[in-house]
């Protein structure tokens, strides 16, 4: 008489093998991904976060400009913490020909030049403003970048960064920049800012500059800041110090201005396109959440409409880790609440059963199905086969279906499984050699028995 293989799996006296090999799999598979659930991003978030100044960042919204009573209300805040931050923008005004203020980069060593780029207006007008992806920009003395932030640096006090992306954009290799590395490239000097419409209450402003062009040498490479990347809206970043950008507006404050530019324009004292407010990690969180409710109210409440929009991916970092630590929590102790629950009823269910589960009880079992002692050792190896599979199976399975659910919910959260994977394969292993000893032990009775019938 055949038997067939699930037929085990269908006696009740047996529903030992059932929890073992089919809800245990599940039930440790979903406690070992709850465990690892957001592991690769959390990671990623500290090492940015040990990189990274607590900074929140105020500046304008893409395509659009401070008004003054913004920039008031920006006046009001803690002097101490708010640094100004001037950059090169594609919409910036030269003041001495009305026209866009051009953008010049250049690289060379003393034996070749590495890297000449040069955008003038009609190729800003041509591309367009999203397009032009470089920009020089300041920093002040809280945030010159940190050891942490360098990746290669030199012996230079020329105080030049640029970012790993202007390398990697321009194709430039790493070890082709050294301390004798000279870069040449334009600033955008505030001079002014200019009012086009002033017959509203609260009118635009405008950036006039001009363009200066600056020779130094590179006294490092950086990681990319993602604040500035989103303010300046490029990748490719020269950071040159705010000091000199200072001297640099000190000392051009009087140039003359172009005609079309006086005739066109209200000026004023210029107004910086961004800022940088220094907070600190035990409360970057409610001073970003503050800012930004306040910020709204304000500008609601004088019917403003506002240009304001507030950054920090150090912000960010801290909320997701935290939001991850709290949802990986919920769902371990979901996980490991089941498996405890799992365990009291396995103990029970094996009491209860044991004398049914000895393997010459077992094997009594199968012989009431009228198989031959033959037939009998044959099911026993199949068995054993089919049990591995049911674990790995359902091992693996539970992984994929599990992750694909949190994925849905929580798509911009990466989880590496790579120890999940190892931990079920050693278990595989486990109970492959747990079964492969008891396989052994039954045979041992089987023949036992077929000497007795002989």
């Amino acid at each position: 008489m055949k038997i067939n293989i699930f037929y085990i799996m269908k006696n009740k006296k047996n529903v030992i093998l059932t929890l073992l090999f089919i809800v245990f799999p599940i039930l440790i598979s979903f406690a070992f991904v709850s465990l690892s659930f957001g592991n690769t991003t959390n990671i990623n978030s500290k090492k940015h976060l040990d990189i990274s100044t607590p900074n929140i960042y105020f500046h304008q919204k893409i395509g659009e400009y401070f008004c003054s009573e913004e920039i008031e209300y920006i006046e009001k805040m803690n002097q101490q913490n708010i640094t100004p931050i001037y950059f090169s923008s594609p919409n910036n005004i030269e003041v001495t020909t009305k026209k866009y203020a051009p953008f010049f980069y250049k690289i060379s060593t003393p034996s070749k030049v590495i890297l000449n780029k040069q955008i003038d207006n009609d190729e800003i007008h041509n591309l367009g403003y999203s397009s032009i992806n470089y920009s020089s920009v300041t920093y002040g003395p809280e945030d010159e970048p940190t050891d942490d932030q360098i990746i290669k640096s030199f012996s230079n006090n020329d105080g030049i960064y640029i970012s790993e992306s202007f390398l990697y954009n321009n194709h430039i290799n790493l070890d082709s920049i050294d301390e004798n590395s000279i870069i040449e490239f334009n600033v955008h000097v505030p001079i002014y800012s200019g009012a086009t419409n002033t017959q509203v209450i609260y009118h635009d402003l405008e950036s006039i500059v001009h363009s200066v062009n600056l020779k130094k040498k590179i006294k490092g490479v950086i990681k990319d800041n993602l604040d500035l990347q989103t303010i300046t809206n490029a990748d490719n970043i020269v950071l040159f110090s705010l000091e000199e950008c200072n001297n640099l507006i000190n000392k051009f404050s009087n140039i003359a201005i172009d005609q079309n530019i006086r005739d066109n324009y209200q000026l004023s004292s210029y107004i910086p396109s961004a800022f940088s407010y220094l907070s600190s990690y035990q409360t970057i969180q409610s001073e970003f959440n503050n800012l930004s409710k306040n910020t709204t109210q304000y500008f609601e409440s004088i019917n403003l409409a506002n240009h304001f929009q507030l950054d920090s991916v150090f912000y960010e970092k801290t909320v997701l880790s935290e939001k991850i630590s709290s949802i990986r929590s919920i769902l371990s102790n979901i996980s490991l609440g089941i498996l405890v629950v799992f365990t009291i009823v396995l103990l029970y269910l094996i009491k209860k059963t044991y004398p049914f589960i000895k393997n010459d009880a077992y094997i009594k079992t199968l012989q009431e199905r009228n198989l031959s002692l033959i037939s009998i050792k044959n099911y026993l190896k199949l068995e054993k086969k089919c049990l591995l599979c049911f674990f790995a199976l359902f091992y693996f399975s539970t992984i994929i279906i599990y992750t694909l659910f949190l994925k849905l919910y929580f798509f911009n959260i990466q989880t590496d499984l790579t120890l999940v994977i190892i931990f079920g394969i050693l278990c595989i292993l486990l109970i492959s050699n747990n079964l492969r000893i008891r396989l052994k032990k039954q045979l041992n009775i089987i023949d036992m028995l077929e000497k007795t019938n002989n």
